[in-house]
């Protein structure tokens, strides 16, 4: 769909009211008649916010709720930028549902159920990953697409 963005949609005969800077001067020059460059639209923006719930235990009750909370300012400041989300824990999976969401964090507690990271499935979206894991216990694949923040 063309839209403003970075990535070429495709070169078109030129219109007066075409800004002169979207001119492309090769084309132009191969065919003869001005042309310009018009610009794919961006995608919406996609983000994965997963929140491994860590066992009972794991951590120290305010740094749980650290983890909690830090995880809810995230989804309500990503979902008043218009970012579609999407949200996945051991026991929740949501998307586009920031309300949702936001009860879910809101009564979670610790579970007695192994690491979300364990049963993440692939996503064409970005992650961001809230977890008491440490660095070296992460899947090498997961580095790609994420990031990690570590609630110590």
């Amino acid at each position: 769909m063309r839209g403003i963005g970075s990535d070429l949609y495709r070169i078109r005969e030129y219109f007066p009211e075409d800004p002169a800077r979207q001119v492309d001067w090769k084309a132009t020059a191969k065919s003869g008649s001005l042309k310009v460059r018009e610009f794919a639209r961006e995608d919406e923006r996609r983000l994965r916010i997963v929140f491994d719930n860590p066992t009972l235990g794991a951590i120290q009750s305010p740094a749980y709720e650290r983890m909690v909370s830090l995880t809810a300012s995230l989804v309500w400041k990503l979902a008043q930028e218009g970012v579609l989300l999407s949200f996945v824990s051991q026991d929740c999976e949501s998307f586009g549902d920031t309300f949702g969401i936001l009860r879910y964090l809101a009564t979670v507690a610790p579970k007695s159920a192994p690491s979300v990271l364990e049963t993440l499935s692939a996503s064409t979206d970005y992650s961001v990953v809230f977890t008491v894991h440490k660095r070296g216990t992460i899947p090498a694949g997961a580095w790609a697409s994420s990031y990690f923040v570590f609630i110590e």
